[in-house]
């Protein structure tokens, strides 16, 4: 789901005039620009320090309820309040009559602690901090956690 576009040049101003953030661009879901000329699945900004960051981003989410945001390693991230991966996936698991205990997911980003904590969570070794909080497990590879995952069922049908 794409930022309202009434929202990005606003938001995009905001950034290009804080001294802490060095580069923006917008997500076009086809690659990053720099200039908006329609729809944006998201807007990214490169900042110098992370806690002042943080301060941006919590002004634009309090000046624009219509977005949300995180902030990783590297980048500051700007998306639409509704995008979640969960939220898509709840929509899936009730389709489709699915129970989540079945679900399994390996995570990276801290957009993804909706997610981790609604599934069988694990994260990447490399992942950031505070989604390791909420982890099961922490792999170098999604190969790594299958494997885990096939010799935990095996132990559990041998105990059968």
């Amino acid at each position: 789901k794409d930022i309202k576009e009434n929202l990005i040049r606003p938001i995009t101003n905001i950034l290009e005039d804080d001294d802490n953030i060095l580069e923006t661009f917008i997500d076009t879901s086809h690659g990053f620009v720099k200039d908006y000329k329609g729809a944006a699945n998201g807007i990214v900004a490169r900042p110098f320090d992370k806690v002042n960051a943080s301060i941006t981003l919590n002004s634009i989410c309090m000046k624009y309820p219509d977005v949300k945001g995180q902030i990783n390693d590297n980048w500051l991230n700007i998306y639409d309040k509704e995008v979640d991966k969960y939220l898509s996936l709840k929509y899936i698991l009730e389709t489709y009559r699915l129970d989540s205990n079945n679900i399994y997911s390996l995570c990276y980003s801290i957009s993804d602690v909706n997610l981790i904590k609604n599934t069988n969570g694990y994260t990447l070794k490399k992942s950031c901090e505070d989604l390791k909080q909420y982890s099961k497990g922490e792999f170098d590879s999604l190969k790594d956690l299958v494997l885990y995952l096939i010799s935990e069922q095996e132990k559990e049908e041998d105990i059968d």
